[in-house]
């Protein structure tokens, strides 16, 4: 380019053999350091321009999207990012981040540490969609529990939740690294906390994950507690496990819990135990506690996920026939605003005159227990009370079918 000037014109060729002569003038250690400082230039320009990207495939990995940054640094071996926006619209961001590898890098080679601090998620859950977070998406590799290299640590991050049962704010601190001995496994540590009204709570997760040995991922929860606006719970406790073999996709998981008090838009249930075991997308769960609000009221729910369906088997037990009418009342209650409910009690035909007759039928006689029963899968979901009369060490037993055309009869 610069010969084709000077050929175009005699100025352009005087201004070529002015700069040659400079240049002979020159020192060797000068001509030396000036091609240097062009390099560097040269250098910098190209780090500027391809350092982010590198960084961002490495996040990528890990479910990162990296749509606009404020300010960047760069000296040997370290790339500083601030002010990173997650996503267009600004909702999920991370204050800073810092990249570290070799001498050359972020000219040449990926890193090595990766650390973020002032990490700020926004998400939100409903029962129909699920939980989904702006600028995060969960990795399709189970493993990719984060970026991979040898360390990564997140520093102080908040997330920040939609739910229907109202807003929840967390923070999580947590960290990956490369077990010291065996370099393919990846041992990773992290503690969620919650201090806010609406939600209380203490957690450290741990675990390591391989493609040789898969997944392990241990939780305990030392203290919980939630009161939002249409859930509630107090002096919650528990522990889960996860693990995943090195060729199985799907998880096994774990756990039990103890909850003191589990309340829903007026609805309690006090010393609650929850077991949960089975496959990740198909758990099994068991569920036993007392109806707050009623004497000797006793709630044991099974439920089990299924290619068909959800399985559900719930039992209530009472004494009062009129505890159970008012518990029949309260699933309608329930039913009305959650999608899940709606459709299992929806079969169960669980309406103001159904209840009514329910009552009536009950009432024609004095019984000593009563069992509501209820089984099948959540769409097809089948009712009945079981009235027991206790005389002389005998047991009797008459069956009212929640089903209007089924009538009533002895078992």
């Amino acid at each position: 380019m610069v010969l084709f000037l000077c050929l175009q014109s005699p100025a352009h060729a005087n201004l070529l053999l002015m700069l040659i002569r400079l240049w002979n003038l020159l020192g060797t250690k000068t001509q030396f350091a000036f091609a240097g400082c062009v390099i560097i230039a040269f250098a910098a320009l190209f780090i500027s321009s391809t350092s982010p990207s590198r960084v961002s495939k490495t996040l990528s990995a890990a479910g990162f999207t990296l749509s606009k940054t404020e300010d960047r640094h760069v000296r040997p071996g370290r790339l500083t990012l601030n002010g990173i926006s997650l996503d267009s619209d600004g909702f999920s961001m991370i204050g800073t981040l810092t990249a570290s590898g070799g001498p050359l890098f972020p000219l040449i080679g990926k890193p090595r540490r990766l650390e973020i601090d002032n990490l700020q998620l926004t998400g939100e859950w409903n029962e129909e969609l699920g939980l989904s977070f702006a600028g995060w998406s969960l990795p399709p590799a189970t493993g990719t529990l984060g970026p991979r290299v040898d360390r990564f640590i997140l520093g102080n991050s908040i997330i920040d939740m939609d739910t229907p049962a109202g807003a929840i704010r967390l923070a999580l601190q947590g960290e990956t690294a490369r077990h010291p001995d065996h370099p393919d496994q990846q041992l990773f540590s992290a503690r969620l906390s919650g201090t806010q009204h609406q939600l209380v709570l203490d957690a450290k997760i741990k675990g390591s994950w391989s493609a040789a040995y898969g997944l392990m991922l241990e939780s305990d929860i030392s203290e919980g507690r939630i009161n939002l606006d249409h859930l509630n719970a107090s002096r919650l406790s528990g522990w889960l496990t996860l693990e995943a073999g090195p060729h199985s996709p799907v998880p096994e998981l774990s756990g039990q819990f103890q909850i003191g008090q589990l309340g829903r838009d007026g609805f309690s249930l006090h010393n609650v135990a929850l077991t949960i075991d089975g496959s990740f997308t198909k758990p099994h769960a068991l569920l036993n506690a007392e109806l707050g609000g009623y004497q000797s009221a006793t709630l044991l729910l099974e439920m089990q996920n299924q290619s068909a369906g959800t399985h559900i088997l719930a039992t209530v037990e009472t004494k009062k026939m009129d505890d159970l009418i008012a518990i029949l009342k309260e699933f309608r209650k329930q039913a009305e605003t959650s999608p899940f409910l709606q459709e299992a009690f929806m079969s169960l035909l669980i309406t103001e005159g159904n209840i009514e007759r329910v009552k009536r039928d009950l009432g024609k006689d004095k019984y000593d227990s009563y069992t509501l029963e209820i089984e099948g899968l959540s769409h097809d979901l089948k009712g009945k009370v079981i009235a027991k009369t206790i005389s002389a060490g005998t047991v009797q037993r008459r069956i009212f079918s929640l089903n209007p055309s089924v009538a009533a009869g002895g078992g």
